[in-house]
């Protein structure tokens, strides 16, 4: 039992860590620039991340500018790392390990981030799913247990399930839910796994929870049927709007 526990909070944090890389691999292939704040000093300072090396443990980001005060920045020292651009927001606080020299230049040596945020603007319309077209959900792979829930709203990429009582175990952002399923009214059957966006907990008038999420690795047809479904309770929700008015 123990060695199975164990085999799931690694698999968890493997599929954080890949997250988490692929996340900064992004933002280093890009030349994406970053904001840098130093021992939560007001300043801001923009960079760019050079390098990105899961084994070491470390990522390399391009000299501050504008210039920093000598003395200003010190082995140690905490630095906060904002990125917003195109939609994209990512957000970490990490630790400067030592500056360093690239390409003849001199660039931060920061340790690799334990936790990173990471969210994107809706680009995919959402339809809300009401109580008669109830979809429930399954989801498991996130940890030891298997949790059911209620679709509150979906599109052809993203969903939010409402499930009884608080949060379950294992469900955080940017952890995967290795599977999701649930079934559409003509009988597809919809299988994938959630990149978690987002879980929150209300207990008010009862304890339930909202979590959001992307679906991903959604095979074509699955995912032709999923749009197809979701084009009609758009064009449904359309036409009762048109007759309300």
């Amino acid at each position: 039992m123990f060695s199975m526990l164990r085999w799931f909070k690694q698999s968890a944090e493997k599929e954080k860590d890949s997250v988490s890389f692929h996340v900064l691999s992004k933002l280093c292939r890009d030349h994406s620039f970053i904001n840098i704040q130093i021992n939560d000093d007001d300043h801001i300072f923009r960079s760019m991340i050079l390098m990105v090396d899961p084994q070491e443990e470390f990522l390399l980001i391009d000299d501050l500018y504008p210039p920093v005060p000598e003395g200003f920045i010190n082995d140690g020292c905490k630095v906060r790392v904002d990125c917003s651009e195109r939609g994209h927001k990512t957000h970490f606080v990490t630790t400067l390990m030592s500056i360093e020299s690239f390409e003849d230049m001199p660039a931060l040596k920061l340790e690799l981030p334990e936790t990173l945020q990471h969210s994107q603007r809706r680009s995919d319309y959402r339809v809300s799913i009401s109580q008669s077209e109830y979809l429930k959900v399954v989801l498991s792979g996130f940890g030891t247990k298997v949790v059911n829930g209620r679709i509150l709203d979906l599109s052809t990429k993203g969903v939010q399930i409402k499930f009884a009582g608080p949060i379950p175990e294992g469900i955080r952002q940017d952890v995967i839910v290795n599977n999701c399923m649930f079934t559409l009214p003509d009988g597809t059957s919809i299988k994938c796994r959630i990149l978690v966006s987002h879980a929150k907990c209300y207990r008010k008038p009862i304890t339930y929870t909202l979590v959001g999420g992307r679906l991903i690795e959604l095979s074509s047809k699955v995912q032709k049927k999923l749009d197809q479904f979701i084009f009609k309770i758009q064009r449904e929700q359309r036409r009762r709007e048109l007759n309300n008015n």
